[in-house]
C-alpha cells in the first residue's frame, strides 16, 4: 500500500514548514491553509538535513477555498478541526504536530481517536525569515502514532505514511502507543 499524495497543512510554525518543504520536494501535492507568506515564493529549508527548495504549493486563505479531499492533514492549529474533517475521506488521518494532549484531544474530538496521530518531534527548527526554515537540532526520529489502534488496516496506513515521510527525508518511526510519549490527562476518555 502506498501513501496517497494529497496533504493539507493547517498552521505554519517552523515544524510544519519542515514537513511542507520536504513533502513537496518529494513530489507530494501539498496545500497550505492560511500560510503567513505567499506560497508562490516556495519554501527554503537549510540546516542539519541539507538544503531543499520547494515550490508549487496550493494555497487557501480560508477553509472555504479548499478543494477536493486530503488523505493526510498535518495540524498545528486546532480551532477549525470540525470544518476540516469534511475535507478528509472516511479513512483520512489527522497528524497533530504536537505531543500536547490538549491538542491531540481537540483533534480526536473532530476526527476520532482512531484517525488521530500524534508526533513527538525528533528535530528542532526555526523560521529564520518568511518561507525560510532552518533545522537547528536533531535528536532521533520523529515518533508518530495513533491515540487508539482500531485495526491492522489503520496501522498499515500509518506505516505507509511513515515510509512516505522517510522517503521525503523526514526521519520518522512508528509507535503503536503515542500516549506513552505525552504528559497529562485526557479529556476525551481514551486515557484513564
Amino acid at each position: 500500500m502506498s501513501a496517497p499524495s494529497r496533504v493539507l497543512i493547517a498552521g505554519h510554525n517552523a515544524d510544519a514548514c519542515v514537513f511542507a518543504c520536504l513533502l513537496r520536494h518529494a513530489g507530494y501535492d501539498v496545500a497550505l491553509l492560511g500560510a503567513a507568506w505567499q506560497p508562490a515564493q516556495g519554501l527554503r529549508l537549510r540546516g542539519l538535513w541539507g538544503a531543499y527548495d520547494a515550490e508549487g504549493f496550493q494555497h487557501a486563505n480560508t477553509i472555504d477555498e479548499l478543494t477536493g479531499a486530503y488523505s493526510l492533514m498535518l495540524l498545528v492549529e486546532t480551532h477549525q478541526v470540525a470544518q476540516l474533517r469534511s475535507y478528509a475521506p472516511a479513512e483520512g488521518l489527522a497528524l497533530a504536530l504536537s505531543d500536547d494532549l490538549r491538542t491531540l484531544d481537540t483533534i480526536a474530538a473532530g476526527f476520532g481517536a482512531e484517525q488521530t496521530l500524534g508526533a513527538r518531534l525528533g528535530f528542532s527548527a526555526t523560521l529564520t525569515a518568511p518561507a525560510h526554515v532552518s533545522i537547528d537540532g536533531s535528536h532521533g526520529p520523529t515518533l508518530i502514532g495513533p491515540l487508539e489502534v482500531s485495526d491492522c488496516v489503520m496501522m498499515e496506513q500509518i506505516h505507509s505514511w511513515i515510509r512516505a515521510f522517510q522517503a521525503a527525508r523526514i526521519p520518522c518511526a512508528a509507535t503503536p502507543d503515542m500516549l506513552a510519549y505525552v504528559d497529562g490527562k485526557s479529556t476525551v476518555g481514551h486515557v484513564k
